[in-house]
């Protein structure tokens, strides 16, 4: 492994290779991406692109070179391990044997501000493993109905392309699978859109409407407003509501039930009158025996206080007494 230090110069700034190259001895037969740098206290990869530049530019003006003392995740075929500052000492360091089968892709995955790596086999496993400390997780088994390997991202989300088995050299997809490492699913349908619909038109907002009676009382309360029936009808009926029958009156047949009534008014209002004086002579007997017994109950809670209250005062006269006893028993030692 050659390592070129890079440093700026000029104005704008202008980043070049500085001083001799170094050498240091890496991982054997390492795997295509798999390279990574990542910061020593998240685990979070830390890319060449113009954020880290950037970063790393605030850090040389501010007389902080060492920076964040970055590590470097190195993967092979045949293991991986994680060192300081790309040369630096080692930090952990993991082989593997033949009975894994070989390793075809390195990826980290980022879950809820944690970082794992996973590392996928051609046995269609794929093994977690913790930064910086490449200690073991767990494995997952992959249902990868593909001869190539997977495509994982960041986020643990993959694609398993599946060749045309009637093309050689794999050169046609037939097929795509999606999947996640994690124990959920997203939503990725279609949106449901019809071009072909006109816009419908949105019927105007109904007011709101007033707790407050519609009638000379209401006014006398501080409500804001007021509906009559008409308003209230309209509101509740909304707009598809029936149109209502216009009532046709007979005039003759409206005399004749105004006069048959007023034949039998007064021995109607004779036995309206009685029946509001029986409910009056009711009402006020059902009143009385009702602050009759609310006076008796009174009377019989009123007893129980004062029984109470004599006891009470018995136990405090008795525990005095026994107090004094036990002090002068004490005093004397008998």
């Amino acid at each position: 492994m050659i390592i070129f230090t890079i440093s700026h110069s000029g104005t704008p700034p202008v980043w070049n290779a500085s001083g001799e190259p170094i050498t240091c001895k890496g991982i054997s037969q390492p795997l295509q991406d798999g390279l990574f740098v990542i910061d020593s206290k998240t685990g979070q990869p830390l890319r060449a692109d113009r954020s880290q530049l950037s970063a790393a530019f605030r850090n040389v003006q501010a007389g902080n070179v060492k920076g964040t003392n970055p590590l470097l995740v190195s993967v092979g075929s045949r293991g991986m391990r994680t060192a300081v500052a790309i040369n630096g000492e080692r930090v952990a360091k993991v082989d593997w044997s033949q009975k894994y089968g070989d390793i075809e892709s390195a990826q980290i995955v980022e879950r809820l501000g944690s970082h794992a790596l996973v590392i996928q086999t051609d046995h269609n496993e794929a093994f977690t493993y913790s930064l910086p400390h490449l200690e073991y997780l767990h494995t997952i088994k992959l249902a990868n109905p593909s001869p190539l390997p997977l495509s994982i991202d960041d986020t643990g989300d993959y694609i398993c392309w599946v060749p045309d088995p009637h093309v050689p050299g794999r050169s046609r997809i037939k097929s795509a699978i999606y999947g996640t490492f994690f124990d959920f699913r997203r939503v990725y349908d279609d949106p449901n859109v019809d071009f072909a619909c006109t816009r419908g038109t949105i019927p105007a907002q109904p007011q709101p409407v007033s707790l407050g009676p519609a009638s000379i009382i209401g006014s006398f309360f501080t409500f804001n407003q007021t509906l009559s029936g008409a308003q209230i009808d309209e509101l509740l009926g909304g707009p598809n509501r029936p149109v209502l029958q216009r009532k046709v009156v007979d005039r003759n047949a409206q005399a004749a039930e105004e006069a048959e009534s007023s034949k039998g008014g007064t021995d109607k209002d004779a036995g309206a009158i009685a029946a509001a004086a029986g409910a009056q002579t009711g009402l006020y007997d059902r009143l009385t025996s009702a602050l009759s017994e609310r006076g008796q109950m009174l009377g019989d809670l009123e007893e129980r206080f004062n029984s109470l209250q004599e006891g009470s005062k018995d136990m405090v006269a008795q525990a005095k007494r026994l107090a004094a006893q036990q002090s002068a028993k004490s005093w004397f030692g008998f």
